[in-house]
């Protein structure tokens, strides 16, 4: 059986045949010992951008969060959008950027976005709520409107 056959491949030509094969206990494993060298107290987001590297990105999220991951981090809001739409509520970091034309729909969501631009930031301060987001490059989710003058 070659490549292209094992995974569902048609009609493709394979340059090469590499594949990433997860197995989903393994990561649990893997996300548990992070986990226990973190302590209790440190909130863990794992990446699941990419459809979580080929892997199915709403079950990987769906998995690690039921093991206790505090946020499951993507790269692009389409991607926190679509973990939304399958149940996965709380706060969602979107680690790449976000354009004002979006704003909408991470108002709506439970996005929080990195912010980089003044302009996305006036563009979610019009939105219909007042956006979580990561402020200066630091790991703060806080709402914008907090008083903690920064």
């Amino acid at each position: 059986e070659d490549f292209a056959d094992l995974f569902g491949i048609e009609g493709l030509m394979i340059q090469r045949p590499t594949a990433a094969i997860i197995h989903l206990d393994h990561l649990l494993h893997n996300f548990q010992v992070i986990r226990k060298l973190a302590g209790p107290v440190s909130p863990l987001a794992p990446v699941v951008k990419s459809n979580a590297y080929g892997h199915g990105m709403v079950a990987v999220a769906r998995a690690l969060s039921g093991a206790g991951a505090e946020w499951p981090a993507v790269s692009l809001a389409e991607e926190g959008l679509e973990l939304g739409k399958n149940g996965l509520a709380g706060p969602v970091p979107v680690l790449g950027g976000c354009y004002p034309g979006q704003a909408r729909e991470i108002a709506a969501s439970h996005l929080t976005p990195v912010v980089a631009t003044p302009e996305l930031v006036h563009a979610l301060n019009e939105a219909a709520r007042v956006p979580r987001i990561c402020k200066n490059g630091k790991d703060d989710f806080s709402p914008s409107g907090d008083d903690s003058g920064e």
